[in-house]
Parts: C-alpha cells; sequence; structure tokens
C-alpha cells in the first residue's frame, strides 16, 4: 500500500494529442515533485527533459499488464470522444483504477470504484482525484461486470469471422 507521503506512479499510453498527450505534459510538470509518470507507446521527444517521465516506445502486451500492476492509477485524458478505450478496460481488468476525462464512452467503462471520468481538464482537480485513488484497486465485482461487457474473446472471434468472410476463408 501507498503512504500518504511516497510519489504517484501513474501509467499513460499512446503519445497522440488526441489521447492527451499536452494534458499530460503540463500536469507532469506541474506535479514533477510528487509523481511519476511511466509513458508507454510514446513516440514523442518532448518528455526528454523531465526526471518524473519514463518513455517506453514500444511495450509487449504483457509487459503493459506488469505496468498495470506496478501503478497506483492509469490516466486518459483524452480530447476527443472514445468509442472503446483498451487501455482503460485492460486497466480496470488488471485491478488498477483509471482516471479519464468524460469523453465518448470513457463513463460507461469506468464505472464507480473503478476510477472516475472527470468533466474537466483542471490539473489541480485531476490531481486531487488521483491522490483520492492512488490506495485504491477495482472490487474484483466491478472486474467481473467489466469482463461480461467487454467479452474480449468474444468480440475478437466475431470480428476474425468477419475478416475471413471477407477475404473468402
Amino acid at each position: 500500500s501507498v503512504k500518504e507521503n511516497q510519489r504517484i506512479n501513474i501509467l499513460a499510453s499512446n503519445s497522440s494529442p488526441w489521447k492527451g498527450r499536452d494534458f499530460i505534459y503540463d500536469f507532469a510538470k506541474k506535479f514533477r515533485s510528487v509523481v511519476d509518470i511511466i509513458y508507454a507507446d510514446c513516440s514523442s521527444n518532448m518528455f526528454n527533459e523531465f526526471e518524473n517521465v519514463t518513455v517506453l516506445p514500444k511495450v509487449s502486451r504483457e509487459r503493459m499488464f506488469e505496468l498495470y500492476q506496478e501503478v497506483n492509477v492509469s490516466m486518459l485524458p483524452a480530447v476527443l470522444s472514445e468509442t472503446f478505450s483498451g487501455f482503460a478496460c485492460e486497466s480496470i481488468l488488471s485491478g488498477t483504477p483509471v482516471i479519464s476525462s468524460n469523453r465518448g464512452n470513457l463513463p460507461n467503462l469506468i464505472e464507480k470504484n473503478s476510477g472516475c471520468a472527470m468533466d474537466n481538464f483542471d490539473l489541480d482537480k485531476w490531481y486531487l482525484k488521483i491522490c483520492e485513488l492512488r490506495n485504491a484497486r477495482v472490487p474484483i465485482e466491478n472486474v467481473e461486470r467489466l469482463k461480461a461487457k467487454v467479452d474480449f474473446d468474444r468480440n475478437f472471434k466475431v470480428l476474425k469471422n468477419c475478416v475471413d468472410a471477407a477475404i473468402g476463408e
């Protein structure tokens, strides 16, 4: 369990501006003395000036699941509407709460006790919410509900069948 005076470890992914890269930059800068951010699948060098940001250019699926376990919170300040977020789902399924913007389907994925979908881009409010979530884990019943809702295996089979039919397999 993380103590109140320890640094907060945050996971972010995908350095697209649409996924909130500039917000993460401002957040990392403002809270550099209290947060460490692991930025997975980040192709931007704009974070080189920060000692509190670890940039990982390409991350395997296995390593991502390890990272979810190593952090307090996953962060997704998406600027555009998200219809589906594998990052948010994987984080919740790993037991790690998500703080995100309230764009698109994110509020439906991030139910009570799984994190928070924020209705603003106020750095201080996000930091306070992250402080609230820092010692939380997603309850197993939320994980099970999301598993049933998302059903990755069934969705993959449906997609594969569609692709096979399209290419005549």
